[in-house]
């Protein structure tokens, strides 16, 4: 793997206007790539370029543009991921108790992978001591 030597804030700046991006504001600009790193914000421009050079319509703007709409989806989405995930426990934990009882999880019989049963208890209570 090749070294990399650092670069300073408006090294990276300088950078990325070496290779056609329009920056309007510099001090934003440089907030952002301080607070979200350099290669984290380079693959949010990666369908605003073609062999490192940016389109000439590209601005950083539009970097934090796809970068704050994919924060937002993703809060979105995982925010469904989890009432699916509740709910998917929640209806299981009912249906296992009403077939095997409230204290049917201790029963390894009840489980397909009494193994995995067993590594799961003996880490539960591993932990508890």
């Amino acid at each position: 793997m090749a070294d990399k030597d650092f670069k300073t804030i408006d090294e990276q700046i300088e950078i990325l206007r070496s290779r056609g991006l329009t920056i309007e504001d510099e001090t934003e600009a440089k907030d952002f790539l301080l607070r979200n790193n350099y290669y984290r914000v380079s693959g949010y421009s990666l369908t605003l370029r073609k062999n490192d050079v940016f389109a000439k319509s590209a601005t950083f703007q539009n970097i934090e543009d796809i970068y704050n709409f994919d924060h937002e989806f993703r809060h979105i989405v995982l925010h469904h991921i989890e009432t699916i995930e509740v709910q998917m426990k929640s209806i299981y934990a009912y249906e296992f108790t009403k077939v095997y009882g409230p204290l049917g999880y201790l029963d390894a019989g009840n489980f397909s992978n009494q193994a995995k049963h067993k590594e799961i208890f003996d880490k539960a209570n591993q932990q508890k001591r």
